[in-house]
Protein backbone atom coordinates (compact mmCIF):
# COMPACT_ATOMS: atom_id res chain seq x y z
CA UNK A 1 0.00 0.00 0.00
CA UNK A 2 1.13 3.50 -0.79
CA UNK A 3 1.01 6.19 1.86
CA UNK A 4 -0.69 9.31 0.43
CA UNK A 5 -0.38 11.41 3.60
CA UNK A 6 3.10 12.67 2.91
CA UNK A 7 3.79 16.24 3.88
CA UNK A 8 4.89 18.53 1.14
CA UNK A 9 6.71 21.69 2.13
CA UNK A 10 5.97 24.83 0.14
CA UNK A 11 8.99 27.11 0.46
CA UNK A 12 9.00 27.60 -3.30
CA UNK A 13 5.53 29.12 -3.27
CA UNK A 14 6.40 31.30 -0.29
CA UNK A 15 9.50 32.59 -2.10
CA UNK A 16 7.42 33.56 -5.13
CA UNK A 17 4.97 35.47 -2.93
CA UNK A 18 7.79 37.39 -1.23
CA UNK A 19 9.42 38.10 -4.58
CA UNK A 20 6.14 39.51 -5.93
CA UNK A 21 5.78 41.78 -2.91
CA UNK A 22 9.32 43.07 -3.45
CA UNK A 23 8.66 43.66 -7.16
CA UNK A 24 5.46 45.56 -6.32
CA UNK A 25 7.37 47.71 -3.83
CA UNK A 26 10.15 48.43 -6.34
CA UNK A 27 7.61 49.40 -9.05
CA UNK A 28 5.84 51.80 -6.67
CA UNK A 29 9.16 53.28 -5.52
CA UNK A 30 10.39 53.85 -9.09
CA UNK A 31 7.04 55.36 -10.08
CA UNK A 32 7.15 57.82 -7.18
CA UNK A 33 10.82 58.67 -7.87
CA UNK A 34 10.15 59.36 -11.55
CA UNK A 35 7.21 61.51 -10.60
CA UNK A 36 9.35 63.63 -8.24
CA UNK A 37 12.34 64.02 -10.57
CA UNK A 38 10.37 64.83 -13.70
CA UNK A 39 12.28 67.31 -15.82
CA UNK A 40 10.29 69.56 -18.20
CA UNK A 41 12.41 72.03 -20.16
CA UNK A 42 14.98 72.44 -17.38
CA UNK A 43 12.18 72.67 -14.81
CA UNK A 44 12.34 70.41 -11.81
CA UNK A 45 8.61 69.91 -11.93
CA UNK A 46 5.81 70.21 -14.43
CA UNK A 47 4.13 73.56 -14.99
CA UNK A 48 1.07 72.96 -12.82
CA UNK A 49 2.34 70.14 -10.67
CA UNK A 50 2.14 70.48 -6.89
CA UNK A 51 5.41 69.33 -5.41
CA UNK A 52 5.60 66.30 -3.18
CA UNK A 53 8.63 67.73 -1.39
CA UNK A 54 8.30 70.95 0.54
CA UNK A 55 11.10 72.80 -1.30
CA UNK A 56 13.43 72.56 -4.28
CA UNK A 57 16.41 74.66 -5.29
CA UNK A 58 17.17 75.85 -8.78
CA UNK A 59 20.04 77.98 -10.10
CA UNK A 60 19.73 80.58 -12.82
CA UNK A 61 22.46 82.20 -14.91
CA UNK A 62 19.92 83.68 -17.35
CA UNK A 63 16.52 85.19 -16.64
CA UNK A 64 13.76 86.16 -19.05
CA UNK A 65 13.08 89.88 -19.46
CA UNK A 66 9.34 90.13 -20.10
CA UNK A 67 9.52 93.82 -21.07
CA UNK A 68 12.15 93.32 -23.79
CA UNK A 69 11.21 89.72 -24.71
CA UNK A 70 14.76 88.41 -24.38
CA UNK A 71 17.00 86.46 -22.03
CA UNK A 72 19.35 88.44 -19.79
CA UNK A 73 22.61 86.79 -18.77
CA UNK A 74 23.71 87.42 -15.20
CA UNK A 75 27.37 87.73 -14.28
CA UNK A 76 26.99 84.85 -11.81
CA UNK A 77 24.50 82.14 -11.07
CA UNK A 78 21.94 82.72 -8.33
CA UNK A 79 19.95 80.06 -6.57
CA UNK A 80 16.28 80.22 -5.65
CA UNK A 81 14.28 78.11 -3.23
CA UNK A 82 11.06 76.94 -4.89
CA UNK A 83 7.96 75.90 -3.03
CA UNK A 84 4.36 75.46 -4.12
CA UNK A 85 0.87 74.87 -2.89
CA UNK A 86 -2.53 74.69 -4.53
CA UNK A 87 -2.38 78.43 -5.30
CA UNK A 88 0.88 78.43 -7.26
CA UNK A 89 4.67 78.63 -7.07
CA UNK A 90 6.88 80.71 -4.80
CA UNK A 91 10.53 81.56 -5.55
CA UNK A 92 12.74 83.14 -2.93
CA UNK A 93 16.33 84.22 -2.48
CA UNK A 94 17.12 85.87 0.85
CA UNK A 95 20.57 87.02 -0.27
CA UNK A 96 19.05 89.31 -2.95
CA UNK A 97 15.80 89.97 -1.06
CA UNK A 98 13.72 88.44 -3.86
CA UNK A 99 10.33 86.81 -3.24
CA UNK A 100 8.04 86.15 -6.22
CA UNK A 101 4.84 84.25 -6.93
CA UNK A 102 3.23 82.82 -10.04
CA UNK A 103 0.17 80.71 -10.72
CA UNK A 104 2.45 78.49 -12.81
CA UNK A 105 6.17 77.84 -12.52
CA UNK A 106 6.74 79.71 -15.78
CA UNK A 107 4.85 82.76 -14.46
CA UNK A 108 6.95 82.81 -11.30
CA UNK A 109 10.21 82.53 -13.28
CA UNK A 110 9.13 85.39 -15.53
CA UNK A 111 8.72 87.57 -12.42
CA UNK A 112 12.26 86.90 -11.14
CA UNK A 113 14.06 89.46 -13.31
CA UNK A 114 11.37 92.09 -12.68
CA UNK A 115 11.88 91.71 -8.94
CA UNK A 116 15.68 91.81 -9.27
CA UNK A 117 15.36 95.00 -11.34
CA UNK A 118 13.12 96.47 -8.65
CA UNK A 119 15.72 95.68 -5.98
CA UNK A 120 18.44 97.10 -8.23
CA UNK A 121 16.65 100.43 -8.67
CA UNK A 122 15.74 100.57 -4.99
CA UNK A 123 19.34 100.30 -3.77
CA UNK A 124 21.90 101.00 -6.50
CA UNK A 125 21.02 104.66 -7.02
CA UNK A 126 21.09 105.48 -3.30
CA UNK A 127 24.14 107.03 -1.62
CA UNK A 128 26.01 104.66 0.64
CA UNK A 129 25.64 107.06 3.57
CA UNK A 130 21.84 106.77 3.26
CA UNK A 131 21.94 102.95 3.47
CA UNK A 132 22.57 100.73 6.46
CA UNK A 133 25.27 98.05 6.31
CA UNK A 134 22.98 95.29 5.02
CA UNK A 135 21.50 97.54 2.35
CA UNK A 136 25.01 98.52 1.21
CA UNK A 137 25.97 94.83 0.92
CA UNK A 138 22.84 94.17 -1.13
CA UNK A 139 23.61 97.18 -3.33
CA UNK A 140 27.06 95.86 -4.24
CA UNK A 141 25.80 92.31 -4.76
CA UNK A 142 23.20 93.64 -7.19
CA UNK A 143 25.82 95.76 -8.97
CA UNK A 144 28.06 92.73 -9.42
CA UNK A 145 25.13 90.60 -10.59
CA UNK A 146 24.31 92.99 -13.44
CA UNK A 147 27.89 94.19 -14.02
CA UNK A 148 28.23 92.33 -17.32
CA UNK A 149 24.97 93.80 -18.69
CA UNK A 150 25.90 97.36 -17.74
CA UNK A 151 28.96 97.14 -20.03
CA UNK A 152 26.88 95.98 -23.02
Amino acid sequence: MININTTVSTPYIENIKQENRLNDFIKKFIFKSNKMIRNDNNNIIGENYIMEKSEYQKSFIELYDVDQDKMVRLSKSIEFVISSDEDGFYYSNEEYNVYVYGKTQNDAENNLLCELKFQYHSYVFENDCDLDTNAQKLKYKLLSLFEQNAKN
